[in-house]
């Protein structure tokens, strides 16, 4: 049953509602009828023809005034939730009354809803501990149903719903990046010390799943409600941190037995940074010394040094990142230091570990340092070897299947392509290291100009070899 209105013809969110066996009076109300469309389908392939008829029919539809909204209720979130934030945004329209009939009505619903709420755990969409920035928050992902109930429930200022429906989220063991604003403002209803209690029982509950949720809830919390007693949170501050992931080898199994290691993005280590910076000094260095200790897990280049980078933008400073400060500097000037020369040949390195004889040749070809192209010319099933080889081994060569003859015929051509990558790095280093130590940007070093991006064309035999 869909599009409900009521007696007065005033529509309702009811959204659908399914109608049982028995529930149809009289019981063959929906024998011979005639239908309201009807689409008939030519045979195409193995499938014949086909008719698809449309009925629709209007329903009186009664129930006990009484249980009306555990009727509503059986429905499930589909229809109960667009019912109650409709009661919630209909009590805020007419001024909000605690005495109303439709916050009681509320009240009443929303205590079926929990009652009958599905007990299941919270599963990860997607990969949000590995945010590359900050800002990566899952914008264009739309809340839970739990948080749409939540924030029902807020608008409604019912406190004992709240508090039902935010054990339910913290028995959930996760949430999502776009569940934090409804949870913020349910958890402001409460006194601070009961909220920071709240917020610790979440986090306890949720890091080990949804380290970044947790990482973004607890910093917002910080730096919204609590900002001049973060002493609130340090409790759930040193949750947080005490179970951040450290040594890979120590991950623990998913439920097939695998390391479910997690690597925690810039977004993540500017968040803990934050939040350990605003608790406690001593809580901080220990922080710092932890991404240090375990570099598998907080990668310097994709975690610490944009993490840096954004917490220097935004005028943060402390202890425990000068400390940080000083690893990652020294890290990418060491890199920076390194000898960058482009290839004087058209020798390039060579990581291929197959023994086979297609791969055998393919490496004295990467040897040579005179010639520049290879063609091999062999059946499918060793093209493919050959090119899974290259890629695996990240060598420095452009491969192509020319369509001509039989068998076809993989072309290989060396390029500059590590030197390229060391190029780029190079600039990304020495730009870094400025924003860092507080300085503009680095202009393009005299070092890398003098370096072509891909080397000169050299004398070679240019021959092909088989």
């Amino acid at each position: 049953m869909t599009e409900w209105r009521r007696a007065d013809r005033e529509t309702v969110d009811l959204g659908t509602i399914p109608i049982e066996e028995g529930e149809v009076s009289p019981p063959d109300a929906f024998e011979n009828l005639e239908p309201d469309e009807q689409h008939f389908h030519e045979a195409t392939g193995n499938e014949g023809a086909s008719f698809d008829r449309t009925y629709r029919s209007a329903a009186l539809v009664l129930w006990p005034s009484k249980r009306r909204l555990v009727v509503i209720n059986q429905a499930g979130a589909a229809a109960t939730l667009p019912y109650l934030e409709s009661l919630a945004e209909r009590w805020i329209d007419g001024g909000a009354p605690q005495d109303s009939a439709l916050w009681t009505e509320a009240h009443e619903l929303s205590a079926h809803m929990l009652d009958t709420w599905p007990k299941v755990d919270w599963y990860r969409v997607g990969d949000d501990d590995r945010d590359d920035e900050p800002s990566a928050r899952q914008a264009d992902h739309t809340p839970s149903l739990l948080a749409r109930l939540l924030t029902a429930l807020t608008t409604l200022r019912d406190e004992t719903r709240i508090t039902a429906a935010l054990a339910l989220l913290t028995a959930r063991r996760g949430h999502d990046n776009s569940d934090n604003a409804a949870i913020h403002a349910a958890l402001a209803m409460f006194p601070p010390g009961r909220a920071a209690q709240m917020t610790e029982a979440i986090i306890g509950s949720h890091a080990s799943n949804a380290l970044a949720p947790c990482c973004a809830l607890l910093r917002a919390a910080i730096e919204g409600p609590f900002p001049a007693e973060p002493k609130h949170l340090a409790a759930a501050a040193k949750g947080l941190i005490a179970s951040l992931p450290g040594d890979p080898a120590l991950a623990p199994l998913d439920q097939w037995g695998r390391r479910h290691h997690v690597t925690p993005g810039a977004g993540v280590v500017a968040d803990l940074m934050r939040i350990a910076e605003s608790v406690d000094a001593e809580l901080a260095r220990r922080l710092a010394a932890h991404f240090l200790a375990w570099p598998k897990t907080y990668g310097i280049d994709r975690a610490l040094v944009p993490a840096l980078k954004c917490l220097l933008g935004a005028r943060r400073s402390g202890a425990a990142m000068a400390g940080l400060l000083a690893a990652c500097l020294a890290h990418l000037e060491r890199r920076a230091a390194e000898p960058l020369e482009a290839p004087q040949n058209w020798s390039r390195a060579s990581d291929i570990s197959c023994s086979c004889e297609h791969c055998a040749a393919l490496r004295r070809f990467l040897a040579s340092p005179l010639t520049e192209t290879w063609t091999l010319k062999a059946a499918e099933r060793f093209r493919s070897h050959v090119e899974g080889e290259i890629s695996r081994a990240c060598a420095d060569l452009d491969a192509r299947t020319e369509r001509r003859g039989s068998p076809h015929s993989l072309v290989c051509r060396k390029n500059s392509a590590s030197y390229d990558r060391r190029v780029a790095q190079r600039r990304q280093d020495l730009a870094d290291i400025a924003i860092l130590k507080g300085t503009t940007d680095a202009a393009a070093s005299p070092e890398l100009e003098s370096h072509p991006a891909s080397p000169a064309r050299l004398p070679s035999d240019r021959s092909r070899s088989q």
